[in-house]
């Protein structure tokens, strides 16, 4: 079943925004990964690693799926499978994740 959060990230993904959102999401991911994950706010340096991964593993796809959005060849994922793809996060990061989601819809809508 979708969730609000998945239905609003696919309606601006399919809108004339879904660029800038992903630009904003880039970015805000960067953000909650800073807070998140870094051993300077507190974490201990193998847990710091395993989210510093997962933070960089979510920010890959969204650039790779930024870029198929100027590839000619549009070989990214259908913007139903993507919405799902950003959500999926491990318990570890899901905050920082739906953090930048939210934060991202905001400023791409308002």
């Amino acid at each position: 079943m979708e969730s609000d959060l998945e239905r609003r990230v696919r309606g601006v993904l399919d809108s004339v925004h879904g660029e800038l959102f992903l630009a904003r999401v880039l970015l805000e991911l960067t953000i909650a990964a800073r807070a998140d994950a870094y051993v300077e706010t507190g974490n201990p340096p193998e847990r710091s690693a395993a989210r510093l991964r997962e933070y960089n593993e979510k920010i890959h796809r969204i650039a790779g799926q930024l870029l198929s959005y100027r590839d000619q060849q549009k070989r990214g994922y259908p913007n139903d499978v993507f919405a799902r793809i950003l959500l999926d996060a491990s318990p570890e990061i899901r905050g920082g994740v739906t953090t930048a989601l939210e934060q991202s819809l905001r400023r791409t809508a308002g």
